[in-house]
C-alpha cells in the first residue's frame, strides 16, 4: 500500500538567523484541507507545525525549523497581487541581521483597517514583501523596524 501524498514543489532560498542560506524546494498540497485552491508557502510557514519538510539542492530532504528561518526569497511568485480590495503599500523593513528589504506589501484587510501598522499587527508569522519584482516571506519574529514610505 502506497501512502505517499501527492504534493508540488516551490523553490526557494532560506535565510536563517545565524547567517546560513540553503536554495531548494518546499513541499506544498495542490489540495489541502481547509482550503480553497492549492496551498502556498506562506500559508505552509504560517500554519500550526514548527517544522517543515524542505528538499536543499543537494537533493537531501530536510526538516526545518520554521522559527529560525528569518526570509524566504521565492524563485516564482505565488502571491496574488491585483485582486479588487488590496492596497499596495510601499515599506522598508529593518531585519536584525541589518539587512534591509525596501518593497511593497499588499494589504487585504477591510477598509477600516488599511494602514501598515494594521497589516504588521493583524499578520501571522511570516508576511509578504515584494521587492524588485521578487517575493520575499519574511519572520515577524526578525524584524527590528518598518518605515512606510512613498
Amino acid at each position: 500500500m502506497n501512502l505517499k501524498l501527492k504534493t508540488q514543489k516551490r523553490q526557494a532560498e532560506i535565510k536563517f538567523s545565524d547567517g546560513h542560506s540553503i536554495c531548494g524546494h518546499f513541499f506544498i498540497s495542490p489540495h489541502p484541507t481547509g482550503l480553497a485552491g492549492s496551498e502556498n508557502v506562506i500559508e505552509l510557514l504560517n500554519d500550526d507545525r514548527s517544522f517543515t519538510p524542505f528538499k536543499i539542492a543537494e537533493g537531501q530532504i530536510s526538516l526545518l525549523q520554521k522559527e529560525s528561518i528569518t526570509m524566504v526569497r521565492m524563485a516564482i511568485s505565488e502571491m496574488p497581487k491585483d485582486l479588487p480590495y488590496q492596497n499596495r503599500t510601499f515599506a522598508k523593513v529593518f531585519l536584525l541581521s541589518g539587512n534591509i528589504l525596501e518593497g511593497y506589501v499588499f494589504i487585504d484587510l477591510p477598509k477600516t483597517h488599511t494602514r501598515l501598522s494594521d497589516f504588521l499587527n493583524f499578520s501571522k508569522r511570516f508576511f509578504f514583501i515584494e521587492v524588485d519584482e521578487q517575493d520575499f516571506l519574511v519572520n515577524t519574529k526578525f524584524v527590528k523596524m518598518v518605515m512606510p514610505g512613498l
